[in-house]
């Protein structure tokens, strides 16, 4: 949205009233709250970013450019992404002059739980950096030992018994001699 709104485009974009103010504060000239009001027609390109689109959507626009599914439609092609490094170095600097933004926070590996709780309850907005601690590769295989020790075949046994899908994998330390 914020690369259309640069290029000089009318943005109108589809939000549930959790997200309306901030996708308006993006950049979108209109926002449509797709919860309780019908998508507008007459629009010249549409950018599909969901899946399960409806077939009319193709009487919603001219052109389409769709990320998740193809559209039928003659005048509709499917984005596929690729790391372009002179596409990412003008993001880049697009970003560092202010006229792109880019929400972002940086959270340890170790709260992936909790992250994805959020996420469910829809409380993380933007794009998220997981940070790993760095290891060395004896603590790893040790570790690994220690996690095949509490899934071994034991207690494989018993979370099959309760129901639980088991499923055995080689240690680290295996795989890395493989």
């Amino acid at each position: 949205m914020q690369l259309a709104k640069l290029a000089g485009a009318h943005v109108v974009a589809t939000a549930g009233p959790r997200s309306a103010a901030a996708v308006r504060a993006l950049g979108a000239d209109e926002v449509v709250d797709y919860t309780t009001d019908a998508l507008p027609g007459g629009n010249d390109v549409l950018i599909n970013l969901v899946p399960d689109l409806p077939a009319s959507v193709t009487e919603l626009a001219e052109e389409f450019v769709s990320i998740t599914q193809p559209i039928v439609h003659p005048h509709a092609v499917r984005f596929v992404a690729r790391n372009d490094p002179g596409q990412l170095t003008e993001l880049v600097a697009l970003i560092d002059k202010g006229l792109v933004d880019v929400e972002a926070v940086v959270r340890p590996l170790e709260s992936l739980a909790d992250l994805h709780r959020e996420a469910e309850r829809g409380l993380v907005r933007g794009k998220v950096v997981l940070t790993v601690e760095p290891r060395r590769l004896s603590d790893v295989g040790r570790r690994s030992d220690a996690l095949h020790a509490q899934t071994g075949p034991a207690r494989q046994g018993e979370r099959a018994a309760a129901g639980a899908e088991v499923q055995a994998l080689p240690s680290a330390r295996d795989a890395v001699r493989e």
